[in-house]
């Protein structure tokens, strides 16, 4: 940001009222209303200040200055944060530096300054700069774009230079030389010796045809040459003479884009007829045998159609009864169809989208009943939405009941899904769950797990998926788990909510691996703190590990009954609870709560622990809770190195918005490397665990 020329420009300094609002309370106040830069050459940086002075009695404290609008790759400020608390009539300089990156452009920002003044908690200087034409020769031809040159990153483009056969103005003329046209669109200049610049089948290195011309311009006319030696010439049919592997009888291949055998089409290859070309993206099982293929469903089919390309069938309850005992996918092209209470008992299907996106192809069960009835066999299901599918009787499952078997879910969306009892979109009892590519569960809603439910299930999601707007009377928002095992990295609980676990709930089970997440806006509906991020009781076993947790009403995180539960590594921003702890209530005397930083929460505590507690908890960081209560019950500041410190985070405001954040640690923080010392909580770069989401074994 600094780099160039540094202008340091002075200006004179605004006084503030120099009144004590309540003698013995700070007063902020400030120099200057806004910096105005003026003109700055490209390449070059310039420097104004001002100046942050406590005009109160008490001490006031500067929390952050930051650019908070604006290019930050233009905009920069340094001020010693090491002297932020400043007595009275003591000030602070802060430094706001401007270095254009585009030409002819003005470019206007804010510098935000946040203080304990309860009067002025946050104040603004605006600042604006324009660019100028830079002075610089980056290319080292002599000329700068202010002396006319016209490509400043490139030594062979100034004023002078000599023309080139590329159609590009080299000398900053005003365009190229009339010799370097491309008349007919061939790609081939006159310049470049096309000798025949109205035609654009005529140029050096075209392929002969027979047309009794010189279309390669070597002043030769070789029609009746065979260039690739596969003893055809173009005249005899060869429809590549550069490729020996094309010409007329020759076998197709699929995926060498080539017509191998001139008749036409490329990669296209049926030897069974029976409409599936074994090139295509649908392909063939079997191209020996014309009963073995897959099945296409289009809504331009037909309930008798043959479920080709050609002639699909328009249902897909259709196209799976039409499956073969060998080639077991059902291709559904884009379009809205109904599916309603389809079960599946055995062998193995695959149910695949056609469309770019879930979007394209949507099952609607239209509030008639849920879609698929599993009980058994590997259903796969691969870029589809499903939506509108409610429960059978109050039940359980509102798009998919399984129990027994495997289920696969690709790149697929579940929106708008309800149930009675349990998992608004997904019911899954004694099953393998592998959701991948990120799919999304939206707007579903059931008594418990108002997207998924499971028991005794193993759930995979290695791709994060996304949880949005589920709701439960009961727990889990947006799962609910009874003794299965959750596998997850990257998933997003966004705005779910329920009476216990808002996000996530798990009950029972062991050898979770939750990590990577972001839980934000999460609630609970019970009106205290009944962890609104992640519920976990019962004798529960596993790790949730470098989450960013935000925003969350009710709690973020409670741990109860005899949860042998590790909490490592996360970071809690602004959640709001009402119960004994905020950020984590750690009720179960099995748990361990270590590395974490909890910064900016509003509740009774930070982390709290009943008295007597033998939970694990140390090593964590929590700052600025709105009681002051950061740690709470059987925890204490200084205990088990547990902390009340600015964790130090790049950007931070709590503002309810997420993406103008950056919770990665400073360069001083005093987070990185004070976690647990024990090399088992080493960072991956084998240094001391850091505090917080982005350190220990689970951080990136």
């Amino acid at each position: 940001m600094r780099a160039g020329i540094v202008v340091l420009l002075s200006l004179a300094a605004c006084k503030g009222d120099g009144t004590d609002p309540a003698g013995g309370r700070p007063a902020v106040g400030w120099s200057e209303e806004s910096l105005n830069f003026g003109e700055v050459a490209l390449g070059e940086s310039a420097e104004l200040t001002f100046d942050v002075t406590n005009e109160g009695g008490g001490e006031l404290e500067v929390y952050t200055v930051i650019v908070s609008d604006g290019d930050r790759d233009e905009w920069d400020v340094s001020w010693d944060s090491s002297n932020r608390t400043l007595a009275r009539g003591e000030s602070l300089t802060v430094s706001v530096f401007f270095a254009p990156e585009r030409a002819d452009r003005t470019s206007n920002g804010r510098i935000q300054v946040r203080t304990n003044d309860e009067e002025a908690t946050t104040f603004f200087i605006p600042v604006t700069g324009a660019s100028a034409p830079s002075n610089a020769d980056n290319d080292g031809d002599g000329y700068t774009v202010a002396q006319g040159d016209c490509n400043d990153d490139n030594e062979n483009i100034h004023p002078g230079a000599n023309e080139r056969c590329n159609g590009v103005d080299d000398d900053c003329q005003g365009g190229p030389a009339a010799d370097e046209v491309d008349a007919d669109g061939d790609g081939v200049r006159l310049c470049q010796m096309d000798c025949d610049d109205g035609n654009p089948n005529v140029y050096p290195g075209a392929p002969e045809a027979c047309d009794g011309l010189d279309s390669d311009c070597d002043g030769v006319n070789q029609d009746n040459a065979d260039a690739d030696g596969d003893t055809f010439t173009v005249c005899d049919g060869d429809c590549n003479d550069a490729n020996p592997n094309a010409y007329p009888g020759n076998t197709e291949v699929c995926g060498d884009n080539a017509d191998n055998d001139c008749d036409g089409s490329t990669d296209v290859i049926d030897a069974d007829g029976d409409g599936h070309d074994v090139c295509s993206a649908t392909g063939d099982c079997d191209d020996t045998l014309a009963a073995v293929h897959p099945i296409i469903v289009s809504t331009s089919g037909s309930a008798g159609g043959a479920g080709t390309p050609a002639d699909p069938i328009d249902s897909i309850s259709g196209g799976l009864a039409a499956l073969d005992a060998v080639c077991r996918t059902v291709f559904v092209e884009s379009g809205t169809y109904t599916l309603v209470d389809q079960p599946w008992t055995t062998g193995t299907v695959t149910i695949r989208g056609r469309g770019a996106s879930p979007a394209d192809v949507t099952i609607d069960a239209g509030g008639n009943g849920r879609h698929l009835d599993m009980s058994g066999g590997t259903l796969t299901v691969n870029r589809l939405t499903f939506e509108g599918g409610v429960a059978p009787g109050g039940g359980s499952g509102g798009s998919v009941n399984i129990t027994g078997g495997a289920f696969t879910a690709v790149d697929s969306v579940w929106q708008s899904n309800s149930a009675g009892t349990a998992g608004g979109a997904i019911r899954a009892s004694d099953v393998t769950v592998s959701l991948q590519q990120s799919c999304r569960f939206e707007g579903n809603d059931a008594a418990s797990g108002g997207a998924i439910s499971v028991t005794n299930t193993t759930l995979f999601d290695p791709n994060g998926s996304v949880f949005l707007s589920n709701s439960a009377t009961g727990a889990g928002g947006g799962i609910e788990a009874n003794g299965s095992t959750l596998i997850m990295a990257g998933s997003s609980f966004e705005s779910n909510t329920a009476a216990t676990g808002g996000g996530l709930s798990l009950t029972g089970g062991g050898g979770h691996l939750i990590q990577r997440g972001f839980y934000f806006d999460n609630g609970v509906t019970s009106g205290a703190s009944d962890g609104a991020a992640l519920w976990v009781s019962g004798t529960t076993d596993g790790l949730w590990r470098n989450n960013e947790v935000r925003d969350n009403d009710g709690g973020a995180v409670v741990l109860t009954g005899a949860a042998t539960f590790r909490v490592l590594n996360n970071t809690f921003t602004s959640n709001v609870g009402t119960g004994e702890g905020v950020v984590i209530d750690v009720e179960s005397d099995n748990a361990t709560v270590l590395a974490n930083l909890g910064h900016f929460n509003d509740g009774p505590s930070g982390i709290y622990a009943p008295p007597g507690s033998l939970a694990v908890v140390e090593y964590n960081t929590v700052f600025a809770t709105s009681t002051s209560n950061d740690f709470a019950g059987a925890l204490s500041v200084g205990v088990g190195n547990n902390r009340s410190e600015n964790p130090g985070f790049v950007t931070f405001t709590d503002d309810g918005d997420p993406t103008n954040d950056d919770l990665s640690l400073n360069a001083g923080s005093p987070s990185i490397d004070s976690g647990p010392p024990e090399a088992q909580y080493n960072d991956p770069d084998a240094t001391q665990n850091d505090r917080g989401s982005t350190g220990g074994p689970g951080g990136q």
